[in-house]
């Protein structure tokens, strides 16, 4: 049972694993606020690419920020935390080296990887959601070159008030097409949204990796979050599932804000808007997802095949 922290405590503790912020991604983004689904539990925001002074958008200054974030993302915090400690110890950054390169070693050489929408998942959901991610499954690859199977990634957020822990299931997909996209997104996140948090078999793996791996630095926490994966005690009735996606896709004519702060968009981009977010709203009805908890990330980009080339560059691998 949960009875070594109370539940404002584990909230807070879980929130503050959160190691990105929204200062972070601001030089990137013009960010569309929330807007909720119709008929739906979905919110979805919109992310469009900032410009650098010379008027490209920033592709390549994106893809050096996630290459700058995957320490963060790929590792446990036991690793940078040991790392830091030698820093503080001996004044060398040798730790923090080797982990840049084992991180950077983890990730495939495959030109159509998914990795970097994977990091960007991670990197949104901590900034925008302020929802921690709670183990670290790159780390757990047997084989840099094969993709980790399961959910994209999982984050845990806790409410206080009703103790329910949520897990966020993170599916991201990086297609040319919206509607594309859309769907192997909810197509490959459904089976775990969908699922018996006791007889799910697609979330079977990475509730078993969970009871083994979670990543959360408190011994004290550990155990209290375990205690809402075990079938067996009280808390896991205060289990649920939800989702996190991410919708990268190409966006020929690319807009530009109008307006001071908060920004705004010329009427056929907030038209267009709603057209992402009407063929959202579809497709988790048809999905019959409606009742469930989905935060919905649309990234429009002018190429997707140059982020991810961009991306890898920033680590190294030459396509």
């Amino acid at each position: 049972m949960v009875e070594a922290l109370d539940l404002d405590t584990i909230a807070n503790k879980l929130a503050g694993l959160c190691t990105q912020r929204q200062e972070d991604v601001a030089a990137y983004f013009h960010t569309v606020s929330p807007t909720v689904l119709a008929g739906t539990e979905a919110s979805s925001r919109c992310h469009f690419l900032c410009r650098e002074g010379n008027g490209a958008l920033r592709v390549n200054g994106l893809a050096r920020l996630l290459g700058r974030k995957v320490v963060d993302y790929a590792l446990p915090r036991s690793e940078i935390a040991a790392a830091a400690d030698e820093l503080a110890a001996t004044g060398s950054a040798a730790g923090f080296v080797k982990l840049t390169k084992k991180a950077q070693g983890l990730f495939t050489h495959i030109s159509q990887s998914g990795e970097g929408g994977e990091l960007l998942l991670y990197l949104l959901a901590e900034a925008y959601l302020g929802i921690p991610q709670v183990i670290s499954k790159m780390h757990l690859k047997t084989n840099p070159q094969v993709h980790y199977h399961g959910v994209d990634g999982v984050h845990a957020s806790l409410d206080a008030d009703t103790g329910i822990l949520a897990l966020w299931w993170g599916e991201s997909k990086l297609y040319s097409r919206l509607n594309s996209a859309i769907g192997s997104c909810l197509h490959s996140i459904a089976p775990f949204l969908c699922a018996d948090p006791e007889e799910g078999a697609a979330a079977e793996r990475d509730l078993d990796l969970l009871q083994a791996y979670a990543d959360l630095s408190d011994p004290q926490l550990i155990e209290a979050f375990k205690c809402y994966l075990n079938p067996d005690d009280p808390a896991f009735n205060k289990l649920q599932y939800r989702g996190i996606c991410l919708i990268g896709f190409n966006l020929e004519t690319y807009p530009d804000p109008i307006g001071e702060e908060p920004l705004s968009y010329a009427a056929d981009v907030e038209a267009l808007m709603g057209t992402w977010r009407d063929a959202m709203q579809g497709s988790i009805q048809r999905r019959k997802l409606d009742q469930v908890r989905l935060e919905v990330f649309f990234v429009p980009l002018p190429s997707v095949a140059d982020l991810r080339t961009a991306f890898l560059g920033t680590l190294g691998i030459d396509q």
